[in-house]
Order: C-alpha cells, then sequence, then structure tokens
C-alpha cells in the first residue's frame, strides 16, 4: 500500500487556486503508458490488487449494468432492455486496517487517489510548526501560521541559571528554531504530522464485502 500511496502522491498537481488537482483513471493511464506500461499490469503489482484478474475502467460514476451480474453494459448500446438497471460506484477508505476488504477476481474501477491530508495538530511536542493555509471568514483571504510550543521545564532544569539568563536563553532557542525554518527550502510548506487514505471508487460488484466504510458517492 505505501508504494501505491507514493506513486498516487506524485501524480497529484496545484492549480493556480492552490487546490490539489487529482488525476482520474484515464489520466494515470496515460502517464503509464509513457513509460510503456500498462495500468492493469501496474496495479496488480501492488497487494491491493493482487488477487485481481481483471480491471475494467470506468468513464462515468453513473452506468447501466446487467440486472443479474451487475457488469457495467455500454452505453452504445442500441437497446438496453428490462435485463439492466441504473447503477453507480460506491466510495470508500481503504487503511492499513481495512482488514475486511477484497476485490473480486474482476473490478470496475473508477477512481482510485488519496484523501486530503489529516494534519495531527492535537499531539504537537516542542518546536516551530508551520500550519496548512487557512482562509479569513471575512474576505477568504488565504492566512498562515507558525505556532512555536517550548517547554519552561527545561530551560528552567538548566543549573546556574537565573531567572534573566534562563529567559535569555529561551528566547534564542525559540529565535533559532524559527530561523531554521524560515531559512529552510520550504519555509511556508506545513511540517505538521499527516496521514492519507487511498480512496477508491468502483461498482458494488467489484468488492467482496462491502464493510462498514463504504458511503455513497453523492
Amino acid at each position: 500500500m505505501n508504494k501505491l500511496y507514493e506513486y498516487l502522491e506524485t501524480l497529484e498537481t496545484i492549480d493556480s487556486f492552490g487546490l490539489t488537482k487529482i488525476p482520474n483513471l484515464n489520466e494515470i493511464k496515460y502517464a503509464l503508458e509513457k513509460n510503456g506500461l500498462e495500468i492493469e499490469s501496474f496495479l496488480k503489482q501492488f497487494e491491493m490488487f493482487s488477487n485481481v484478474k481483471k480491471i475494467n475502467i470506468l468513464e462515468m460514476p453513473t452506468y447501466y449494468s446487467d440486472i443479474k451480474t451487475g457488469e457495467p453494459l455500454s452505453f452504445k448500446k442500441d437497446y438496453l432492455g428490462e435485463d439492466c438497471k441504473f447503477s453507480e460506484v460506491v466510495s470508500f477508505n481503504h487503511t492499513s486496517q481495512s482488514k475486511d476488504f477484497n476485490f473480486n477476481d474482476e473490478i470496475d474501477l473508477y477512481m482510485i487517489y488519496l484523501s486530503p491530508k489529516k494534519y495531527d495538530i492535537k499531539n504537537l511536542d516542542c518546536g516551530v510548526w508551520v500550519f496548512p493555509s487557512m482562509y479569513s471568514p471575512t474576505n477568504f483571504k488565504p492566512l498562515k501560521k507558525i505556532e512555536i510550543i517550548w517547554s519552561p521545564e527545561k530551560v528552567q532544569d538548566v543549573s546556574g541559571l537565573n531567572d534573566l539568563q534562563a529567559n535569555e536563553v529561551l528566547k534564542e532557542t525559540i529565535l533559532n528554531k524559527l530561523s531554521e525554518i524560515l531559512n529552510s527550502d520550504k519555509p511556508l510548506e506545513p511540517n505538521i504530522p499527516y496521514t492519507r487514505d487511498i480512496i477508491i471508487r468502483c461498482s458494488p460488484r467489484s468488492v467482496k464485502t462491502l464493510v462498514d466504510l463504504v458511503i455513497k458517492y453523492d
């Protein structure tokens, strides 16, 4: 899963508004073909797809499918008849804890991408932390936030310092940490730990067990 995660992250781009653009499967397929790779063989190298025998790519999140098998049917057919139904893909998060999740032998994949970053701001230790962009509630202008966390006890534990000296040491320590951040290669990039899940959007028939994580995509 880690290798797939890393690859999906390399495909993301940032648009002129600072928003992350998520590639669709056809864009991923095109990027792979430029390097002489097929998307089906490429995905099968990852554990999640290792037991899949055939991968179909869905062009749209809604489609007609065979009423008995769930197999997607072509919109180009002149007559679909009563043996079909209107279907839509399901969307869910796949994490390392998704132990009940398994693909069937044949799957219909619409999209696979990474969830937004979930920053862990509740467990920050001492340091200088650059937060992700936020927006002003009054004019919606982007804002940046840098937070400095320190432990006064660590300074007080240094023997032989009076209060004035301790304050000077503390001030120097904070300024040094802030300088390290501002003079780094990416000074305003968020440095807060985060996690991301792999989001899969596929046909219901693709999955052996639709676990509780499955949600209907609107």
